[in-house]
């Protein structure tokens, strides 16, 4: 039975997922912080989608345990492991999935707060860790081994009942992974067509996504501002320049009076030019 279950689970595309970078795949679309209203329900199913991965990988994990095969199941299961926190990091501002996310970055994965904040600059992420792991196991036939596994061990009778209940509930545990993944996957594409769909985009450090239009608004705003500024400047100048045009000639009578009436009275301002 053992060496069946090693034949069953040849070892995913670890390499090609782990080194995909975390954030900053989202083709110009600038996303970040959390997910904006109108994407509640699809992250929703990208949430449970992840709680499904998470618990498949956990059962394969606490199935291998009992058949001593653990060392290798966490080698085949590396691509699902990182598509994992990857989902993780995208539904960071979930409650539940928050707290997984916080206890991460207290522990093991510090230095991944750095590199990526988490949130919707996941998203084009999720989509191509999935996509790859899915693609990959195609080509090496990893998926079609699991369907021909599940149903030769429902119709073999050499086996005893719990080591068939064990090779099922296995299977199952390893194509719900594969249908949490291309689900996912595919909730999260739709959720980044209509993020660019919609025209919104998300602010520096995080801040809620807005639209295209108020976005331009918001930068317009303080040019037309400082073009209000300068305008009032202007027109305080402008009044003031009236202002000591009307005292010009208050002020002459005021210095002539105090001369010779007859005299030519011509204050000194005035011949400052």
């Amino acid at each position: 039975a053992q060496a069946w279950v090693d034949r069953s689970t040849a070892p995913p595309c670890a390499v090609a997922a782990m080194v995909i970078p975390m954030g900053g795949m989202n083709m110009g679309v600038q996303m970040a912080g959390p997910p904006p209203a109108e994407l509640e329900p699809r992250l929703h199913r990208i949430k449970l989608c992840v709680w499904m991965m998470i618990g498949a990988m956990l059962g394969k994990l606490a199935i291998a345990l009992l058949l001593g095969s653990i060392g290798s199941e966490i080698m085949s299961s590396l691509s699902l492991i990182f598509c994992s926190l990857v989902g993780i990091w995208l539904c960071r501002y979930d409650p539940q999935m928050g707290q997984i996310y916080d206890f991460f970055i207290r522990t093991c994965c510090q230095g991944c707060a750095e590199q990526c904040q988490g949130g919707m600059s996941c998203l084009m992420t999720f989509v191509i860790c999935n996509a790859i792991t899915i693609v990959l196991d195609l080509i090496q036939g990893n998926l079609s081994a699991l369907v021909n596994g599940l149903s030769k061990v429902l119709s073999s009778t050499g086996q005893s009942p719990i080591e068939s209940m064990v090779m099922v509930v296995y299977l199952t545990l390893s194509i719900s992974a594969y249908v949490a993944q291309g689900f996912g996957a595919w909730q999260a594409w739709k959720a980044f067509q209509q993020v660019r769909d919609m025209g919104i985009s998300s602010q520096p450090g995080g801040a809620p996504f807005v639209r295209a239009e108020e976005l331009q608004a918001r930068e317009a705003r303080p040019a037309q501002d400082n073009n209000f500024q300068a305008l009032v400047v202007q027109g305080s100048a402008l009044a003031l320049v009236d202002a000591s045009a009307g005292l010009a000639p208050q002020l002459q009578r005021l210095y002539c009076n105090c001369h010779v009436p007859e005299a030519p009275c011509t204050p000194p301002w005035q011949g400052r030019g």
